[in-house]
């Protein structure tokens, strides 16, 4: 018997929830990769902001790995902020990889990433938190 006789055809699904969110700290850099199964198994993804598809481009420098709600995430603190070291591209996508380097406050927003094939499509939202450093200042009177 043919096992690919016995498959089902269906949309991609994701096997984390379709919300999540996500705190982070800023000035890191951030990876999500979330892939989704399906059959047809070839499965195109677009990432999305306000909406809008962010342009596809491709980066591959290393970072720690961290596990979020079943989520792969790689953080890495930068504590060198020199922009001659900084990533041509700070926020880019492949396939299913979404990585903004250097993330700042008005990077957080609500990502969308979508998934889909012949049968259809899913998408799961990702909120990501930018949490900022305090600076105090203190006066000191006598």
């Amino acid at each position: 018997m043919n096992n690919a006789l016995d498959k089902t055809n269906d949309k991609p699904q994701f096997s984390v929830p379709l919300f999540q969110k996500l705190d982070v700290i800023e000035n890191s850099d951030v990876l999500l990769n979330i892939t989704a199964t399906a059959y047809p198994s070839i499965i195109n993804y677009a990432w999305l902001k306000y909406g809008v598809p962010i342009t596809e481009t491709r980066s591959t420098e290393n970072l720690v790995d961290t596990h979020v709600n079943s989520t792969t995430v790689r953080l890495r603190h930068n504590r060198n902020n020199h922009k001659a070291k900084m990533i041509q591209s700070r926020i880019s996508i492949n396939g299913p990889t979404l990585r903004i380097n250097n993330i700042q406050r008005h990077d957080a927003d609500e990502y969308e990433l979508e998934a889909s094939n012949s049968q259809g499509s899913t998408k799961t939202t990702i909120l990501i938190n930018v949490l900022c450093k305090l600076n105090f200042v203190v006066f000191v009177v006598n």
